[in-house]
């Protein structure tokens, strides 16, 4: 989802490079995706996310988005699936611990 989305939005200065293409760029660990000689640097929350190899990847980046905590971390990402036009199967509540 988020290489798709940086995608999209380097494709708004035309030519759209492919998830690969996105990915390939930020295989260097910049966070600056190079395409047709333009840079685009994105910045928090697709670049980390679209660059995470790894789950332990994921999380570190939503960690340092300052999402510590798993109801921060899910409603971040359920608004990014929205942004992109998913459906959620349900609704998300922060749990209730008293």
């Amino acid at each position: 989802m988020a290489l798709e989305e940086l995608a999209d939005e380097v494709a708004m200065n035309g030519k759209r490079p492919t998830t690969e293409e996105i990915a390939e760029s930020l295989a260097d660990g910049d966070g600056v995706v190079e395409f047709d000689g333009v840079q685009y640097a994105f910045g928090a929350p697709y670049t980390g996310l679209a660059a995470a190899q790894t789950l332990e990847d994921v999380l570190v980046a939503l960690y340092h988005l300052g999402l510590s905590d798993g109801s921060s971390a899910a409603n971040e990402l359920a608004m990014m699936l929205l942004d992109r036009g998913a459906r959620l199967p349900g609704d998300l509540h922060s749990p209730d611990c008293g």
